[in-house]
């Protein structure tokens, strides 16, 4: 074993549910990164329900899996002692994986001191909103706060966080490579094809934009550029009415037979795959998984200009990216790669040698190192 991963200390990662979403697949993937030896030490635990395809992707990986069916919201204490009875006794690093998860690992934190306990902000905006008491508690009991990028992680200081590291996501490059590699993309290989955009995100348009998305579509079918637009992404909670104003959207803009939303996809891989260009639209984005991912499949990429997403594009080299919230920019990035094919096959090999610093190997072995300085 290389030093990333000699001396694993015991592992046990909580995640409130399970469902079709890009912290949710970073974990499966993280999971199926580790080498068969390491998968003695790990347990993880889905505390509420399960997208049953990704349970059985997180099944097969060989690390431990414990799927409870507790209750969507639950605050009964039947489930801390057995949360403490399925991690165990004698040291162990917990990594909560989202806020739910979190407190209750931070009671065990607070009963068991000789736990370690890591939570993953995989997101912007998250840590902003804690109050005062929150940002004492969680500063007092999480011995590690974990940043996807240098964006979120200014986010968590600037609220006050402690102990805050960057260790960005990871993709697994063998799911998303299209072998033999073209030198071309889509775009310049099938000419003569009418050009596929995916996007992939929950269906919340507040923060991911595909609303801004549909508009810009809808100006680029007035320019006389067609294109088919496949939203893949299922309804939230965090905004149940999204589908239903998205819909209304096309139908407004007579885009019904340009747009097809997908939902309920666990493995996007296929869709990004087979896409002409990918855009990630986001009102706000941490880091943008799918813009990897996209980069490592061949396919040209347009994002909003955050902070998240500018650090993974150079505009102009390795993507393009555009004014959040402006359908008018979005649409004019979009009809540069159109326009010019070629180009977009140049920014395709620039982007690929960025995907390929993020491969889900990078992220394991810094998770790994710095789970055995905790547990020291």
């Amino acid at each position: 074993m290389t030093s990333a991963s000699a001396s694993a200390p015991r592992l046990v990662h909580v995640i409130s549910s399970l469902g079709v979403g890009g912290a949710e697949r970073l974990l499966v993937d993280f999971m199926a990164s580790l080498r068969p030896q390491e998968h003695d030490a790990v347990t993880v635990i889905v505390m509420n329900g399960s997208d049953p395809v990704m349970l059985a992707d997180l099944c097969k990986t060989g690390v431990r899996v414990l799927a409870w069916d507790r209750p969507r919201g639950s605050r009964d204490p039947r489930y801390l002692f057995r949360l403490m009875e399925d991690i165990g006794s004698g040291p162990v690093v917990v990594h909560a994986h989202n806020r739910g998860s979190k407190f209750w690992a931070m009671l065990v934190r607070l009963l068991r001191p000789k736990t370690r306990l890591v939570f993953t902000v995989h997101a912007m905006h998250i840590v902003e909103a804690y109050g005062a008491v929150h940002r004492a508690v969680h500063n007092r009991l999480v011995d590690c706060t974990v940043a996807i990028s240098r964006a979120v992680a200014a986010e968590c200081e600037a609220s006050g966080l402690r102990n805050v590291v960057v260790v960005r996501n990871g993709v697994d490059l063998s799911r998303f490579r299209i072998s033999p590699e073209s030198e071309a993309c889509r775009l310049e290989r099938e000419p003569d094809r009418v050009p596929v955009i995916v996007t992939v995100a929950r269906l919340v348009h507040a923060i991911k934009g595909q609303d801004v998305l549909i508009e810009a579509v809808a100006r680029l079918k007035q320019r006389g550029m067609a294109t088919r637009l496949r939203l893949i992404g299922s309804p939230s909670s965090d905004q149940p009415e999204t589908p239903a104003y998205l819909r209304e959207l096309v139908t407004r803009h007579g885009l019904e037979g340009d747009v097809t939303f997908v939902e309920g996809v666990a493995d996007a891989a296929p869709e990004i795959r087979a896409a002409d260009i990918c855009a990630v639209p986001s009102r706000a984005e941490g880091f943008g998984l799918v813009i990897l991912e996209a980069m490592a499949s061949g396919v040209p990429v347009v994002a909003s200009r955050l902070d998240g997403p500018a650090e993974l594009i150079e505009t102009g080299r390795t993507g393009y990216l555009a004014e959040p919230g402006n359908a008018d920019d979005l649409a004019d990035k979009i009809a540069l790669l159109l326009s010019d094919p070629a180009l977009a096959s140049r920014m395709v090999r620039d982007a690929r040698a960025v995907a390929d610093t993020h491969d889900i190997a990078v992220m394991r072995d810094a998770y790994l190192d710095l789970y055995r300085r905790l547990a020291r």
